[in-house]
């Protein structure tokens, strides 16, 4: 039969046809196993997906596709690991095969016979029960995943500037903290999937990248910006500066019991309400300073603020704090830096607003106190105007 006229399956009749077919010739585990070739295309690899499934483990999951092209028999490698061989010689692009030619995919040894048959061979072949190697399904997810294109550290670390990316916008748009926290989630799942779709990944291959990536992205994201919170004593994020932190926090108390930093329904005209807390327990009342209108240089004192322990332990203020891009145009007076306050006491805390340049000002005064960590001290949001 001349390889430049083979006639095409739509060409045979029901009792003879004309077909390409690939059968098994080693190992010996695996011999005798054929498929015909469809006009389609035929796949062979190691997933139990492919037409000719081959119980190797060093044989890509999707190795190569025979199938025809016009009047001839083409082979195409897709970009495994382990080339295909085409009698010896590895496959690059797309090569023709000829009847009697053998591919070789890693230790397994395949020969294309061009035949007339009676009976067709069946369209897919599977590994049979008693082969030693696993195939498919059976091979183990992490050795997938391991060969998996889209499963890598560059995968990763996109996931992880896409949960960054999200905790921004979220963060930016008003969002609170745990809605920070779901943009934070969504973000790398987002780009996960986008990466091993991209990869080529596909079925418990992919499922599994894109779990894994986008937990441990959120992890990296959440443990990163929680560190960068501690040492900048707010919110790194743009549009969260207001707030401790940008996530949820949970902070131990000293009986065991969780005392959740409070959100702004928590909050009345005495000052935040917090619970299951046997510690020092601040309360300023306000929460948001408005230190009205003031002519450039010149300078005006805000209302005072009022600092009081609700709490059972003694409460001592150490410090005082004015950040923000307009801190230099507030300063706080140290009245209470030092003062030990015991349950109910108050201390009574002067700010002043001296603006550099027009136009509203704002800042963050922060109060450090006794309050076990990861408490970083109340904030106070500060706001005047320079006329």
């Amino acid at each position: 039969m001349s390889e430049d006229r083979i006639p095409r399956p739509e060409e045979s009749t029901d009792a003879v046809a004309w077909t390409g077919v690939l059968t098994v010739t080693a190992p010996p585990t695996q011999a005798g196993r054929s498929v015909a070739v469809e006009p389609d295309g035929t796949t062979i690899g190691r997933d139990a997906t492919c037409d000719l499934a081959l119980a190797s483990e060093h044989i890509g999951r999707h190795q190569a596709v025979v199938r025809m092209h016009g009047n001839l028999y083409v082979v195409e490698d897709l970009g495994s690991a382990s080339a295909t061989q085409l009698n010896g010689v590895p496959v690059t692009g797309t090569r023709p095969l000829h009847d009697g030619d053998r591919l070789t995919f890693a230790d397994v040894e395949v020969e294309f016979r061009i035949m007339v048959v009676s009976t067709r061979p069946p369209r897919r072949s599977s590994p049979r029960p008693s082969d030693d190697e696993p195939v498919g399904p059976k091979t183990p997810l992490r050795q997938e995943l391991r060969e998996a294109p889209g499963f890598s550290s560059v995968a990763l670390m996109l996931a992880v500037l896409g949960a960054v990316v999200s905790t921004t916008l979220t963060g930016a748009a008003g969002a609170g903290p745990w809605g920070t926290l779901v943009g934070a989630a969504v973000g790398p799942v987002v780009t996960t999937t986008f990466t091993t779709k991209k990869a080529g990944e596909s079925g418990r291959v992919r499922t599994a990248a894109i779990v894994i990536l986008s937990l441990t992205a959120l992890v990296i994201t959440v443990v990163g910006i929680g560190i960068a919170d501690r040492a900048a004593g707010h919110s790194v994020i743009p549009g969260t500066t207001d707030r401790a932190a940008t996530f949820p926090q949970v902070n131990p108390a000293g009986n065991g019991s969780p005392s959740v930093t409070p959100s702004p329904t928590e909050t009345g005209s005495a000052g935040p309400t917090f619970r299951n807390q046997s510690g020092p327990v601040p309360a300023v009342d306000p929460l948001a300073l408005d230190c009205g209108q003031t002519p450039a240089g010149s300078s005006v004192t805000c209302p005072v603020l009022t600092i009081a322990n609700i709490g059972p332990s003694i409460l001592e203020i150490t410090a005082v704090e004015v950040s923000g891009d307009a801190s230099d145009d507030f300063s706080a007076h140290e009245e209470c830096v030092g003062s030990l306050l015991n349950q109910g006491e108050t201390c009574m805390m002067t700010v002043e607003f001296k603006p550099q340049t027009f136009g509203t000002r704002s800042a963050v005064l922060v109060i450090p106190q006794n309050v076990p960590p990861p408490d970083t001290g109340t904030r106070v949001s500060l706001s005047g105007v320079a006329g």
